[in-house]
């Protein structure tokens, strides 16, 4: 029987300007789940919008500060997105 993991990546952007990257993986689908709750909250916290417009003057600052949380993080225009994706862990 194959081993089941959880992704949590991160998007921003749109069409041929999207970046996507992986945070991390788990074990569980609610630990992927929860991460991605703790990674959109402190997301909110720090100001960075869910698919919402991000004016450029304001991404540096908050991109550092949500990378000590998320070292890949990204950010442009569109704001930033996580999300979750089941993946079989191979032998």
């Amino acid at each position: 029987m194959s081993e089941k993991i959880w992704m949590v990546g991160g998007t921003t952007g749109e069409y041929s300007d999207r970046t996507e990257w992986v945070v991390d993986a788990w074990r569980s689908e609610q630990e992927a789940k929860d991460r991605v709750q703790e990674l959109n909250r402190l997301m909110q916290e720090i100001g960075v919008p869910r698919g919402g417009f991000m004016p450029y003057e304001e991404r540096g600052p908050k991109k550092d500060e949500m990378r000590k949380h998320d070292p890949a993080f990204q950010c442009d225009y569109t704001g930033s997105e996580y999300y979750i994706c089941e993946l079989e862990l191979k032998p």
